[in-house]
This record gives C-alpha cells, structure tokens and sequence, in this order.
C-alpha cells in the first residue's frame, strides 16, 4: 500500500524522490533521522558553552585567565552576561532549520509539505534539549553532570532548582527572537544575499535563474 496525496500542486513535488523504492525510502528516512539526531547531540557543545557564559561566577572560577573579567565596568558585565548569551544561541539555533530541511528533502519525501513537517518535528525536539534542558544546566554543568551521573532520578528536581535562575536569560532570549524574527522577515537578508551570491558566480543566463527558482 502506498500513500495517496491529494490537491499536491507541482512545485510542491520533490520529483527525484518519486522514484525510489519503498526499501531506499526507509533507509534515506533512517539516515535522515540519524544525521539530524547526531546534530542534536554535537550541537550540545556550542550550546553548553553559551550557556556557560550567563553565569560569569563559574567561568571566572574554572578559567583563571577569564578573572580580569570581574574587573570590567558593571555595564559591560551586565551586556556580556546578559544580552551576549541568548544572542549568541538565538544565533546558533536559527541556523538549524536550513539543516533540517535540507535534510529532510534528501530523506525520501515525495513533497515539500511532508519534508517541512519532518523538519519541524525534528526542530521541536532540538529546542526542546538544547534551548530547554542544555540551557539550563550549563550554567553548573560540572556540578550538575556529576549529580546527574549519580542519581538520574533527579533530573526534574534539577530543572526545578535551575529554571528560576535562567530565568533572565529565557526573557532576554525571547524577546531576541521574538524583534530578531520580525526584524529578519522584513530585511530578508539570507535572500537577499543568496540572490547576490548566484546572480553574480552561477547564474549567467535567464535560463540558468529560471532553472533555480
């Protein structure tokens, strides 16, 4: 039995995948949802370290070089530990979703709407271990892993002790994303430059930039 898709319109179609047989189908879509799970795993790294950078205490005390940063002026600190971070992730994270999707279209899909719903499946789960969990428990991370190590059953205690204290730091990622996107959607940026990019090394000819759209 195969799926049916109805009121499909043809530039939807990722035509290439149409072909394949329902066995290379199932193994893309493994490969796929493996490569977008080790993502999610190496992407704890950055995301670790960002998060380090909120609670400047721990750093200053593991990094010893770093102790000249207690020394700054005290709206200097506030900017690095406060606006620095969640800009930072919210950069981190807004890449992702190119990923993602990319992806997705490779896993054997037959249209781009399944492909976006693979992707956003995905990204729900990233945001939810890196934004949420890794996020939280970066700021102690050697505190918390220790811990976490010895009794995993304490893991929603853990989240309870931490949240409060992230709590600055959720607000200000928020309110990033929340100008940031708007801000992005209205200057269009990644377009913009993409449409440069081409338009200046690849696309020579009309043909070549109807071919691509």
């Amino acid at each position: 039995m195969q799926e049916k898709f109805i009121s499909i319109q043809p530039k939807e179609v990722l035509w290439k995948n149409l072909n394949m047989k329902p066995s290379q189908r199932v193994s893309y879509w493994y490969l796929a949802t493996a490569l977008a799970a080790a993502t999610t795993i190496f992407w704890v790294i950055p995301v670790g370290l960002v998060g380090t950078l909120s609670n400047i205490d721990y750093l200053t005390d593991k990094v010893h070089f770093l102790r000249f940063i207690n020394n700054l002026p005290a709206p200097v600190l506030g900017f690095l530990t406060g606006f620095v971070p969640p800009f930072l992730l919210s950069t981190l994270v807004s890449y992702v979703p190119y990923f993602f999707r990319y992806v997705a279209k490779l896993s054997g899909q037959p249209t781009t709407v399944e492909a976006e719903k693979l992707t956003q499946r995905w990204f729900f789960a990233f945001q939810v271990i890196q934004v949420f969990i890794v996020t939280t428990f970066s700021s102690g991370a050697a505190t918390v892993a220790t811990k976490i190590a010895n009794e995993p059953s304490s893991v929603p205690i853990l989240l309870a002790k931490n949240l409060p204290k992230s709590s600055n730091f959720y607000l200000t990622y928020f309110i990033i994303q929340g100008l940031g996107s708007a801000a992005k959607n209205v200057i269009n940026y990644s377009d913009l430059f993409e449409y440069i990019f081409y338009d200046c090394f690849f696309d020579r000819t009309p043909r070549e930039k109807y071919v691509r759209r």
